[in-house]
């Protein structure tokens, strides 16, 4: 029996093809990847840790209880997105960009192209909004849960109190005479360090932040690593997904990048910067993030049935006959960024 194109399965195995669009906080904050069979995804937050010591005890005692340390659960159902494309007769019918003015390609054919490419589109549609929501988390602590019939928030530092709250300006802008990155840096370090027991590692500087950054320590050759800089200068090199390597400094020692990604933010009607322009996010090894996804429901018209579906994209196609008349073809998802440990991260305003 033959496979349908527009069948699920088949239209899957598109979506995980190495099309897959690819995101430069998300992959590398987020890269633990779980789905859930169920609509809700569970959300484990942990704070502030005590540094506890092993008490001594006479041995006539036998010992003394340990109680572990707390996190709080909490319990949430992601809101769907669902992008969705119709094709036309007309659509199958007219030769595509790119295509020989007579190669001779059937409207089938066509069809198919425009599937595969719909799906790819749609698939980097929804990646740049896991990236939004990733940078959100990562850089206000907040996830903004805005749409059609939708508006709510998450938020990761709802608990924390103000001295624990992972964000601050220093005292002295970057931009001002007798500012000291390093000092800042050195310091932030510390209470990243001594707060979550994690070690800092690198450093993503927005656009004013990374050349204040530069301008500040241009000077200094003492500054940066020279295993990791040509001379003992700054050495930026492009890497993948808008991101530059600017560095390593070496006390603190840290990796610096810069992130020149932007979105669309239709509230403001303009475009914005995954990392805040006036800032540094500073990150750890090791920080436990998840990357969750809900289940998503299908349904299917020809056989009258409705089902669920555990996975991070489900595509799904049916017919209409007005409206236009087509094939619709839908790619679902229920993402949501959890910041597991989020005094893992810390965001400084430095300019």
């Amino acid at each position: 029996m033959p496979v349908s194109l527009f069948e699920p399965r088949t239209m899957l195995d598109m979506v995980n093809s190495e099309f897959r669009a690819r995101s430069f906080l998300r992959d590398r904050y987020f890269s633990n990847k779980k789905t859930f069979n169920t609509p809700t995804v569970d959300i484990d937050i942990k704070g502030p840790g005590k540094r506890k010591l092993a008490p001594f005890v006479n041995p006539r005692i036998g010992g003394t209880l340990d109680l572990r340390n707390g996190y709080k659960t909490s319990t949430y159902k992601p809101a769907f997105i669902a992008p969705y494309r119709v094709c036309t007769a007309e659509d199958a019918m007219q030769r595509l960009p790119g295509e020989q003015l007579y190669s001779g390609r059937s409207p089938n054919d066509r069809a198919a192209a425009i599937l595969a490419e719909d799906l790819n589109e749609m698939d980097k549609e929804i990646t740049r909004t896991e990236e939004v929501m990733c940078a959100q988390a990562l850089t206000t602590g907040k996830i903004l849960i805005k749409g059609e019939g939708v508006d709510d928030q998450l938020d990761f530092w709802g608990d924390l109190s103000a001295a624990d709250k992972p964000s601050s300006t220093v005292s002295t802008l970057w931009t001002a005479a007798g500012a000291d990155p390093l000092r800042d840096l050195r310091a932030v370090c510390r209470t990243i360090s001594q707060k979550s027991g994690l070690t800092p590692v690198e450093v993503i500087a927005g656009a004013t932040a990374v050349d204040c950054l530069i301008d500040k320590l241009k000077g200094d050759t003492t500054a940066f690593n020279s295993r990791r800089i040509d001379l003992g200068q700054i050495n930026p090199r492009e890497l993948e997904d808008g991101v530059s390597y600017i560095g390593a400094l070496r006390l603190p020692n840290l990796d610096v990048f810069t992130y020149d990604e932007t979105y669309y933010d239709e509230a403001s009607q303009s475009n914005k910067p995954m990392i805040p322009n006036d800032s540094v996010l500073i990150a750890c090894r090791g920080v436990k993030t998840t990357r969750a996804y809900g289940l998503v429901d299908i349904i299917n018209v020809a056989d009258n049935s409705h089902s669920f579906v555990e996975g991070d994209r489900v595509p799904n196609s049916w017919l209409q006959q007005s409206n236009p008349a087509g094939r619709i073809v839908q790619l679902k998802s229920a993402p949501l960024m959890i910041v597991n440990e989020p005094l893992g991260f810390y965001i400084l305003k430095v300019a």
